[in-house]
């Protein structure tokens, strides 16, 4: 498999005192980006970050749900991550986009690469509260932007891990069909063809995503169901437990066969990558002799996991293989916080175009 330049300059801390040395060492004035949510991740990354890098701005990305959301009853737990966030004395920038994907084509505007480079050398996109149709095209773009300019910005990825609570948000409201996550880029608006597609479906599971996905099921009638499930994990026992919820409708209702899972390790971004990138390389070589295949990815796991996929669906598409993200709209979330033990919480920090600057 041909290898993109980005991934070859990676650079992957998973330990606080790795991440700590790693800013230390490499001070530069840097743009802090992250969402204005519910999530009780919201502020754990800046937190820990902001003793490390003193020369920080903030731009806040407010998702605008609307007044009818379910996750209006939240707004205690907004304004408390703010109150934290104030409370780091850093200059804030708040960018508000509404609740649609293809609203997201506004943050061009915003990450400016050209613009954004004359006073920041490092960009931090802290995806841990973040909505996955936000952050997938917002990482796109801002790679594929700061390729044009020679990377000329440092961009690191921060992700505050912990997969009880991405267990105990889940999505409310969903509509009937599923809809590609189309955002800055995208191969087509539209989930039909003229010509003879052959839908694949790969979702990454998670305790929470059963409705989302028989709906995404339904609306994609895929030929094929490869569910990935986090193995090795934190939890031993949580593809087991993801298996007893999920199983009725992948076995009876999808009939998936078991040698279709796919297992990746739980915390570890390019162990997902490769295997995903193998697995749909695999399926997109058979199935081109009777069509024209076409992978759907969807994110019902941890933003970890996620982020993998998405360095997979980079990969693949400069590839000509067509991948891309699929979702459910939804009218916000349901949010258990008593299920919140901040003690699980981990850090991990991606830093995409690392080995370019010859540290």
């Amino acid at each position: 498999m041909s290898s993109l330049k980005v991934w070859e300059n990676h650079k992957f801390l998973n330990e606080q005192v790795d991440i700590q040395s790693h800013y230390i060492s490499n001070s530069c004035k840097t743009l802090y980006v992250l969402s204005r949510g519910f999530d009780p991740r919201m502020c754990e990354g800046i937190v820990k970050l902001r003793e490390f890098i003193p020369d920080m701005d903030v731009m806040l990305i407010k998702n605008e749900e609307g007044h009818h959301s379910s996750s209006e009853q939240y707004g205690n737990l907004v304004q408390d991550n703010l109150q934290t966030l104030r409370n780091l004395e850093c200059k804030i920038d708040e960018v508000e986009i509404k609740n649609n994907s293809s609203n997201l084509t506004l943050l061009k505007d915003v990450f400016d690469i050209s613009k954004l480079s004359v006073t920041y050398s490092r960009i931090i996109i802290d995806v841990s509260s973040m909505p996955q149709s936000i952050f997938v095209n917002l990482i796109n773009h801002v790679i594929r932007e700061n390729s044009k300019y020679g990377s000329c910005v440092k961009l690191d990825v921060i992700i505050c891990e912990n997969s009880q609570i991405d267990d105990a948000i889940i999505p409310t409201g969903l509509s009937d069909s599923a809809k590609l996550i189309i955002g800055l880029d995208a191969y087509s608006s539209d989930l039909e063809s003229d010509e003879n597609p052959i839908p694949v479906l790969i979702p990454l599971l998670g305790k929470g995503c059963q409705d989302e996905l028989e709906k995404l099921y339904t609306s994609l009638s895929p030929v094929e169901v490869c569910p990935v499930l986090p193995f090795p994990s934190k939890d031993p026992r949580r593809s087991d437990d993801i298996l007893s919820i999920l199983g009725k409708s992948l076995f009876e209702s999808f009939s998936v066969d078991v040698s279709n899972i796919v297992y990746v390790a739980e915390q570890n971004i390019f162990d997902v990558y490769m295997k995903l990138c193998n697995t749909i390389m695999h399926y997109n070589k058979v199935l081109k002799t009777i069509g024209d295949p076409r992978f759907y990815i969807s994110i019902g796991s941890s933003k970890l996991i996620g982020l993998g996929a998405l360095l997979a669906n980079i990969e693949l598409r400069s590839q000509g293989i067509i991948t891309t993200f699929v979702t459910v709209d939804n009218c916000g979330y349901r949010f258990d916080a008593t299920r919140y033990n901040a003690s699980k919480n981990r850090i991990f920090c991606l830093c995409i175009n690392e080995g370019m600057y010859g540290w």
